[in-house]
C-alpha cells in the first residue's frame, strides 16, 4: 500500500504543542525525541508531520517537497526509531540517484546517530 500526501500549509493541531512534544506527539520515541533535540532537531517540518505517522505504522509513502524542507529526515526518523529499539547488523537499503545526494543521506543519518553513543 503506497500513500501519496500532497501537504497543506497549515497543519492545527502541530500549531498548539510545544516544541519539544511534536515529534513525541507523531509517534516518535523518546529515545528518538531526545536524540533529535541533541541534534537541535526540535519542530518538524511539514513533510515530517504527514510522514512521519504513516512510516511509523508501516505504509510506504510517496511524497512530493521542495528541496531542504526535511524529507530525508522524513524517512530516517522512523529508521533509526526502529534501529534503536532492535540493533541489527543491516537493516534498510537506502537508492539515490546520485552519489552525492547518498553521501548527503549518510551524513544526515549519521548526525542523527551520533548523540546516540553518548546517551
Amino acid at each position: 500500500l503506497v500513500y501519496v500526501t500532497r501537504l497543506k500549509k497549515e497543519t492545527a493541531y502541530v500549531a498548539r504543542k510545544r516544541y519539544s512534544e511534536m515529534f513525541k506527539c507523531l509517534g516518535v520515541s523518546d529515545r528518538v525525541n531526545s536524540l533529535l533535540r541533541e541534534g537541535r532537531m526540535t519542530k518538524p517540518t511539514e513533510v515530517q508531520e504527514h510522514c512521519i505517522p504513516l512510516i511509523l505504522r508501516g505504509n510506504d509513502v510517496v511524497a512530493c517537497a521542495e528541496t531542504g524542507s526535511g524529507e530525508t529526515a522524513a524517512f530516517l526518523i522512523p529508521i533509526v526509531q526502529d534501529l534503536v529499539a532492535d540493533i541489527k547488523p543491516y537493516y534498510c537499503v537506502i537508492i539515490t540517484p546520485t552519489r552525492e545526494l547518498a553521501y548527503q543521506i549518510g551524513e544526515q543519518a549519521k548526525d542523527l546517530l551520533s548523540s546516540q553513543n553518548h546517551a
